[in-house]
């Protein structure tokens, strides 16, 4: 007996391809002193285009409590403070092949132009990475430059880590960033 044909086009190989996904552009301008790199955006944040969208990530919190301001909640409004005290947002990888949003599963990355950047951006002091993920995949593709600082922040994900679980263990280390935007 022959089965009815599928409103479907979908095959069962295709519902294990993966597509390559692509990432956000910086944000950033002329004035900015600290870039703070992400790995590769999450899915929420590649489909809504927008960094850090995901509304249990910490990023926006940790952020506007480091500049001493309130978090304006509007995403427009976000990059417009972030611009406006000399942060630059991006993230190391432009591209990759990755199931879900968790950076374990990110396979063919292929950076983006991150020694460009720094480079068309003379005032950037530091460059501070989203979690190790974020460092991980920087030192995999390029090397600090002298005259830059370079720190680790714990990832500003909602997935718990040993020693540093929350909000409140993160922040001490996100306040650092205020001596780099420091006038």
């Amino acid at each position: 007996m022959r089965r009815a044909a599928s409103y479907y086009s979908i095959s069962e190989r295709d519902l294990h391809m993966e597509e390559r996904l692509y990432g956000i552009p910086p944000a950033a301008d002329e004035n900015a002193r600290l870039m703070i790199l992400g790995s590769m955006p999450g899915a929420r944040s590649l489909m809504e285009g927008q960094y850090y969208a995901y509304p249990r990530n910490d990023f926006w919190a940790l952020l506007c409590a480091a500049l001493g301001a309130d978090d304006p909640a509007d995403y427009d409004a976000r990059i417009a403070l972030a611009k406006s005290r000399g942060v630059a947002l991006w993230d190391v990888i432009a591209s990759c092949v990755r199931e879900g949003s968790l950076d374990q599963n990110i396979r063919d990355a292929v950076p983006n132009d991150i020694p460009g950047f720094l480079g068309a951006h003379p005032g950037i002091r530091a460059v501070c990475f989203n979690g190790t993920a974020a460092r991980r995949a920087f030192q995999k593709h390029f090397a600090e430059r002298e005259g830059i600082d370079f720190l680790l922040l714990p990832s500003s994900s909602p997935v718990p880590r040993q020693a540093i679980r929350g909000f409140t263990d993160k922040l001490p280390y996100w306040m650092k960033l205020r001596e780099y935007l420091a006038n």
